[in-house]
């Protein structure tokens, strides 16, 4: 899906990491394997806000499928180790795990931010281990094949603890085993050329968005004319308009002029003489007047179509340069598409080179495991010939097997034909009786078997459903008293497997004398030494009930779930005498006052055991019991030799009342 789908993302997101990551030493994959989990190993990478939500929203939202992306800002030259590489390797180490790992940059960010290999140094053999201890130099290491993991306490002497885990022997994910120099070659000249495509791409894509956002300003602009244009044309409609309206005034102009020089006539020959004289004197104000108005209207269209040529002008320059810019952007989207292409042809050839990698690997693998079956066949004669005959050859070719094997086939050819010796058949014979023997042994055992687990089987009915009925009691016990503090708990009996099942019915060879069916069995898989009593607590209301472990839940309140499992097996077990030591350690004082109290009243109920709680601190104003007793031990090199505790309380008692006066 990401493939087909990288033009979604603004950059590049990397496949899991153990497809972008390489270890080329077997030997420090596997210590890598052992610090790095199964789900870094899996995750996808992203490289910026977008492309993480693109991501999640796609893959985990709508296609509800389960998987890990992340994204870290921090660059890779940011993660500097707390000791120099030089100093590393003086106590022994071959380096830091990042050192190792072949990977581009934000996935080996990606690895630092999330499980510090940038801090974690490894060694193929043996180190100082006392020292590094002892002086606390680093949280965690690999040497020798095994894991140490130091962690400081918290309180008092601050003394380190030491947990070691065993390397595992099997590659998992980061396995580099079997490849040539060529294919190691071909994949690091594929991965380089990928990487400066993406490089060009990026580059590529970068100018497209520019060009994209001139563009878009270059139709903002063009479409800006467009809207003057309309407005020009609207304006030399509406100067038509006043051109007509004038040419109309000019015709009723001329009109009356013609009538003026009617009654100018009729002025001269002196008919009503002060009548025309003022008909006339109104006709030529209205001339000068319409005159006027002309002028103005004439000048008006002459500044709207010297307007209107600039800005047609203008768009004329604007459309040119908005097709030179078309044709750059044009001219980028060829390229970034023939880069696309490139880089899909790259990783085809990463592809092929990595199915022949696979499957000549597997091939040395499964050469590797005939080998190994042959070789388990031979007698101790026949390995000691085969070391005898490699110490003599050294190493031996390919092509050197193929004739040693042509040879040996073409004796067998020569001693067949001459004839096969005559203790064959006697030893066909032998081996044939001595067959026979073991399978009349292998159906003696497999009876024994079947009657062994019927056996087992009615001795699990036995004493299952008992142990069903206690973890049942102590389960109810311990939900009472987490309903008591406001929260949720539960004990369940874990088992491993699926109980009894029935294996099918086998029937015997044709040639066998014995003509008794194999009868069906009951077969147990349960694997009882993974058996365990599982505890599920909740602390909060909008939380799942979850398993108690060291990782989920925090001191106090494994320290709480603890104490109170505890309490809920005291009516179970009957002992003479309890003692919990520091049970209030790392509880808040809520936990702490109500944990008081429920041991309190458990332990001083009636007919129960004596119970000793040992503490170095009680909060003030605890809940106390008339059947408690307290004991203050006093010790220290400040203590007196001897001690009269009876003048001691009688001054204890003093004090206050001589205060009072």
């Amino acid at each position: 899906w990401l493939e087909k789908n990288r033009s979604m993302f603004k950059q590049h997101v990397f496949a899991p990491v153990c497809l972008e990551a390489s270890v080329a030493n077997p030997q420090v994959a596997l210590m890598i394997e052992a610090i790095v989990p199964v789900s870094t190993l899996k995750m996808f990478v992203t490289q910026c806000d977008e492309d993480y939500h693109t991501f999640t929203r796609e893959v985990n939202d709508r296609q509800r499928l389960r998987v890990d992306v992340v994204r870290f800002n921090r660059p890779l030259d940011s993660f500097r180790p707390q000791m120099s590489q030089s100093d590393v390797r003086a106590l022994g180490f071959d380096g830091y795990a990042l050192e190792f790992i072949d990977a581009p940059a934000p996935v080996l960010a990606a690895m630092c931010s999330r499980d510090k290999v940038h801090e974690i140094p490894i060694a193929v053999g043996k180190v100082n281990n006392e020292r590094i201890e002892s002086e606390k130099l680093f949280k965690e290491y690999v040497s020798d094949g095994t894991r140490f993991i130091i962690t400081v306490g918290r309180y008092g002497s601050r003394s380190a603890t030491v947990m070691t885990t065993r390397v595992r022997s099997d590659i998992r994910l980061l396995s580099s085993e079997g490849e040539s120099d060529e294919v190691r070659a071909t994949r690091d000249r594929l991965r380089q050329e990928i990487d400066d495509i993406r490089s060009k791409l990026d580059e590529n894509e970068g100018k497209q968005r520019k060009l994209s956002v001139r563009e878009q300003k270059v139709r903002d602009g063009h479409r800006n004319i467009e809207a003057r244009e309309e407005e020009l044309r609207i304006e030399r409609q509406r100067i038509s308009k006043e051109v007509a309206t004038w040419e109309r005034q000019k015709v009723h102009i001329e009109t009356r002029r013609a009538q003026l020089s009617s009654m100018v006539s009729e002025e001269q020959r002196g008919e009503d003489g002060g009548r025309v004289q003022a008909e006339r004197q109104k006709i030529e104000q209205q001339l000068r007047d319409n005159a006027q108005e002309r002028a103005e209207a004439i000048a008006e269209i002459a500044d709207s179509l010297t307007t209107m040529t600039d800005l047609v002008h203008r768009l004329a320059l604007v459309g040119l340069g908005g097709q030179s810019e078309a044709r750059q952007l044009a001219e980028l989207k060829a390229e970034a598409s023939r880069q696309r292409e490139a880089i899909i042809e790259a990783q085809k050839l990463y592809e092929q080179a990595e199915s022949s990698y696979n499957l000549a690997k597997a091939k040395a693998k499964q050469c590797l495991e005939e080998t190994r079956k042959l070789t388990d066949e031979m007698t101790d004669d026949e390995r000691q010939a085969v070391r005898d005959e490699q110490a003599r050859r050294g190493r031996v070719t390919l092509e050197d097997l193929e004739i040693e094997l042509s040879t040996c086939r073409q004796r067998l050819s020569m001693a067949a034909n001459s004839g096969l010796s005559s203790r064959i058949m006697e030893q066909y014979e032998e081996r044939k009786q001595r067959l026979a023997r073991m399978e009349s042994s292998v159906l003696e055992l497999e009876l024994a078997l079947r009657q062994t687990r019927k056996r087992k089987s009615r001795l699990r009915e036995r004493w299952e459903k008992p142990l069903d009925e206690i973890v049942q009691k102590i389960g109810t016990k311990f939900s009472e008293m987490f309903d008591q503090i406001g929260c949720m708990g539960e004990v369940s009996l874990q088992r491993s497997g699926d109980g009894v099942v029935a294996t099918d019915a086998e029937q015997p060879d044709d040639d066998d004398d014995d003509d008794e069916q194999r009868i069906t069995e009951p077969r147990d898989d349960q694997d009882y030494g993974n058996w365990g009593v599982e505890i599920r607590v909740a602390f909060r209301k909008s939380e799942s009930l979850q398993v108690l472990d060291n990782h989920r839940q925090s001191g106090g309140e494994r320290a709480v779930s603890t104490i109170l499992y505890l309490q809920s097996m005291q009516h179970m077990v009957s002992a003479p005498f309890r003692v919990v030591d520091e049970i209030n350690q790392g509880m808040d004082q809520s936990n702490e006052r109500m944990i008081h109290e429920i041991v309190v009243n458990t332990a001083c109920r009636a007919g129960s055991s004596q119970y000793f709680l040992i503490t170095p601190k009680l909060l003030p104003d605890l809940s106390y019991h008339p059947m408690m007793k307290v004991l203050c031990i006093f010790n220290g090199e400040w203590q007196p030799t001897s001690l009269n505790f009876t003048k001691y309380i009688s001054d204890a008692r003093r004090r206050p009342a001589a205060a009072a006066r």
